[in-house]
C-alpha cells in the first residue's frame, strides 16, 4: 500500500524555508512534510502576521480546502529545507476507484485529525471564554 501511495504523490523539493501554498489559492491538494515543520499562517490586514497551527514533519496539512473545495484559507510555510508530498483530490478520487482500501484509510486518518484540531479548538475557545 505504501509504494502504491508514493508513486501516485508528487514530489517537491524546497531548498530552504518558503510557502507551499497561500491564502486564496486553489484548494485542490493535501501535501505532507519531511525534513521541516511547517507553519499555517493567517495574514491580518495592518497586523502581523498570526500563526495559527505548527505542524511536525509528517503530519497532513491542507486537507480542509481539498476535501471542501474551497480556496486556501491560510498560508502555508515550511520553516525549512525539506520535502513535500502532495496528494490531489483527483489523484484520491483514483485511488477511490482503483485501491478503495487505501483511500478509506486516507479519509478515515484525515477525519481522525481533523476531529482532534476541532476538539483542540473548543478545548482553546472554552478556556479563552472562561478566563
Amino acid at each position: 500500500e505504501i509504494h502504491i501511495l508514493a508513486q501516485n504523490l508528487r514530489v517537491h523539493e524546497f531548498k530552504s524555508a518558503g510557502p507551499v501554498f497561500t491564502m486564496g489559492a486553489t484548494g485542490d491538494s493535501l501535501y505532507v512534510a519531511s525534513g521541516s515543520a511547517v507553519d499555517i499562517v493567517l495574514s491580518l490586514a495592518g497586523k502581523q502576521p498570526k500563526r495559527l497551527a505548527s505542524f511536525a514533519p509528517g503530519t497532513v496539512f491542507g486537507e480542509m480546502a481539498m476535501l471542501g473545495g474551497h480556496p486556501r484559507s491560510a498560508d502555508a510555510v515550511l520553516l525549512g529545507p525539506g520535502t513535500v508530498w502532495e496528494l490531489s483530490r483527483e489523484t484520491l478520487g483514483t485511488l477511490e476507484q482503483d485501491h478503495p482500501a487505501i483511500a478509506q484509510t486516507i479519509l478515515r486518518n484525515i477525519g481522525k485529525s481533523l476531529a482532534d484540531r476541532l476538539r483542540l479548538t473548543t478545548t482553546e475557545l472554552r478556556l479563552a471564554l472562561e478566563g
